[in-house]
C-alpha cells in the first residue's frame, strides 16, 4: 500500500511540475502583461469589425491562477475569458453576461505544435526575464516564439514548450498571420480577491454542455414538429421593390419563405443556393419570399454586393414571431392549401435539395 501511495504522489508531482515550477514561488504580487497583436497584412475597417479580430491580449496572474482576455472590436454584452487554475490543473472558459455566468471546465492538455529551439549566442531578455527562442510552423511559414522559464507558470497556448510565452505567432483563416508581443508589464497588489474567483458561476463540463445542447436540439425539433401540418400565418406587406405580397391571395400556390438578416453569416452562405432554387422553379407558379429583420436601406446596401432574388420584405420581426422563428436562417415551405409542410432551422449545405424535395411533394396532385 505504501508503494502504491508513493507512486500516486510521484504521478501527481510530475503532473503539477509539468505546469508549475518552484520559480512560481517568487511571484509575490499579481502581475499583468499586456500583449499587442499585429497582423502581417493591413486590415480594412470591415475586417477589424469581424469577431475574429484581436487587437490586444492581457494576461493577469499570480502564483496559482491566470486569466487570459482577448480584446477586439466585437460589440457584445458577454464578457468572455479563460481562467487557469494551476493548483487543480483545470481551466475554465468563462462566459459572464447580464443574464448568466457559466464556466466550462476542462483539463490542461499537452499542446500539439512542436517548437524547434534556436541555438545561438544571442540571449534575449524581456521585462528582466531571460528568454529562450524557438521556431514553429504557422500556415507554412517559420515563425519565432520567445518564452521564459523564470516566471514558473507554463503559459504556452498551442505550443509544446516549457515556459511562459512572451511572443508568439497566430493565424486566422479570415485575417491571415499575426504576431502577439508582450509590450508592458505591471505589478499589482490591488486586484480584489474575487478577481480569480468562480463564485456565482455555474460550472459545467464539456460533456455536460454537449449533452445539454443535444437535449435542447431535441426539444427544439419537437417544438418545430408542431408547426408541420398547421395553418401558416398570413403575410401581407410590400417588398423593397414595391411589390405587394399577400399570402391570402396566393391560394393554390406554394410559398417558400426565408427568414434572415444581413449580418448573419450562415444566412449569407446559403443565398447562392436560394438563388439556384428560385431559378430551378422559375417556370412553376411558386412564390419565393425573404423576410429580413433589417431596415430597407441596410438590405439595399447588402444586396448590391450579394443579390438575393427572392421578393424581400424588410423589418419582418413581426412575421418571424408569428412563424415562431427564433434562429436564423429559417426556411419554410407552405403548400397550396396554406399548410406548413417544411420547417428547417439553421444553415444546411444541402438546403437546395431539402427545399426542392419539399416543394416537389407539394406539387404532386
Amino acid at each position: 500500500m505504501k508503494k502504491i501511495a508513493l507512486a500516486l504522489i510521484l504521478v501527481a508531482t510530475n503532473c503539477f511540475s509539468q505546469w508549475k515550477t518552484s520559480e512560481a514561488n517568487n511571484i509575490k504580487s499579481d502581475i499583468i502583461i499586456y500583449y499587442e497583436v499585429s497582423y502581417d497584412k493591413e486590415l480594412t475597417l470591415e475586417e477589424k469589425k469581424l469577431p475574429e479580430y484581436i487587437s490586444e491580449i492581457t494576461i493577469a496572474f499570480n502564483k496559482d491562477f491566470l486569466i487570459e482576455r482577448k480584446f477586439g472590436n466585437k460589440i457584445s454584452t458577454t464578457n468572455s475569458y479563460i481562467l487557469f487554475n494551476y493548483k487543480t490543473i483545470k481551466a475554465f472558459r468563462c462566459l459572464n453576461s447580464e443574464s448568466s455566468k457559466i464556466a466550462i471546465e476542462y483539463n490542461f492538455s499537452v499542446p500539439r505544435v512542436l517548437v524547434k529551439p534556436i541555438l545561438d549566442s544571442v540571449q534575449k531578455s524581456i521585462f528582466g526575464y531571460p528568454c529562450e527562442r524557438g521556431l514553429v510552423n504557422t500556415n507554412g511559414d517559420p515563425k519565432e516564439v520567445i518564452y521564459t522559464k523564470k516566471i514558473g507558470l507554463k503559459y504556452c497556448r498551442e505550443y509544446n514548450l516549457d515556459g511562459f510565452l512572451l511572443q508568439f505567432p497566430g493565424y486566422s483563416k479570415k485575417l491571415g498571420n499575426y504576431t502577439v508581443k508582450a509590450k508592458k508589464i505591471t505589478y499589482n497588489n490591488n486586484l480584489p480577491t474575487s478577481f480569480f474567483s468562480l463564485e456565482g458561476f455555474t460550472i459545467q463540463t464539456q460533456e455536460e454542455i454537449s449533452k445539454n445542447s443535444k437535449e435542447r436540439e431535441a426539444e427544439r425539433k419537437e417544438e418545430l414538429s408542431h408547426f408541420i401540418g398547421t395553418k401558416a400565418p398570413n403575410v401581407k406587406d410590400t417588398s423593397i421593390k414595391k411589390k405587394v405580397i399577400d399570402s391570402k391571395k396566393m391560394v393554390d400556390n406554394v410559398i417558400v419563405y426565408n427568414f434572415w438578416f444581413t449580418t448573419c453569416a450562415p444566412c449569407k452562405a446559403e443565398i447562392p443556393k436560394l438563388n439556384q432554387l428560385k431559378e430551378k422553379y422559375k417556370d412553376k407558379n411558386i412564390h419565393f419570399v425573404a423576410i429580413a429583420l433589417d431596415p430597407e436601406y441596410k438590405i439595399d446596401e447588402f444586396t448590391k454586393k450579394t443579390p438575393l432574388n427572392y421578393d424581400i420584405l424588410s423589418e419582418g420581426s413581426f412575421f418571424a414571431e408569428k412563424f415562431g422563428v427564433h434562429a436564423y436562417p429559417t426556411n419554410i415551405v407552405v403548400d397550396g392549401k396554406g399548410i406548413i409542410q417544411f420547417y428547417e432551422v439553421g444553415y444546411k449545405s444541402d438546403i437546395l435539395e431539402r427545399i426542392s424535395y419539399a416543394i416537389d411533394k407539394c406539387l404532386v396532385p
